[in-house]
């Protein structure tokens, strides 16, 4: 999961001003928005943080009730966060959705839906986090084409300076497959 934090609404935050603005995370996003914007902002990223957490807790467990409630739970907030009028949260939501389904089993319509969701992304002009979606599209569909679209999305995030795109993938897309060796 995410931790949301905002040096606006918590002044007295852990995170120093200048080191909130200028430090180096590798796990620290800095999201700028007009004033009237950051309580739907704040509240969008809360919704992703929930779904994330839901799917991460659905892939430590076996097939099962526990396993399918917490992929419902997921399914859920996704349906919740791509009913906001934003693209951005529209796009968010089709990922997470296709990874709900791949925890399901449906490996066909997640890979559909890894496609739709990178189109999506990159509409909203997400084209990391669509990148990362094109990676785990071709995880799912292997062969040739697969490893086309692996090396495509690997070749992207390492023009953008990303060292281990697989890495980076696994923080933006809950990774519902095995682990890699």
């Amino acid at each position: 999961g995410a931790v949301v934090q905002s040096a606006i609404r918590n002044p007295q935050s852990a995170i120093r001003p200048d080191a909130l603005l200028f430090g180096e995370s590798a796990g620290r996003v800095v999201v700028t928005c007009e004033p009237y914007q950051y309580e739907r902002l704040e509240r969008l990223a809360h919704k992703r943080t929930i779904a994330c957490a839901a799917l991460g807790a659905a892939r430590s467990l076996p097939q099962g009730s526990e396993r399918r409630a917490r992929l419902g739970d997921a399914e859920r907030v996704a349906r919740h966060l791509g009913a906001e009028a934003v693209p951005y949260s529209q796009a968010l939501a089709a990922l997470l959705v296709a990874g709900v389904t791949l925890g399901r089993g449906d490996v066909e319509r997640a890979q559909a839906q890894y496609a739709q969701a990178a189109l999506l992304l990159d509409a909203a002009d997400m084209a990391i986090y669509a990148a990362c979606a094109r990676l785990r599209q071709g995880e799912l569909v292997g062969g040739d084409r697969g490893r086309a679209l692996i090396l495509g999305a690997e070749h992207f995030l390492k023009g953008q300076n990303i060292k281990i795109p697989a890495r980076l993938a696994d923080y933006f897309v809950v990774r519902m497959g095995p682990d890699r060796a």
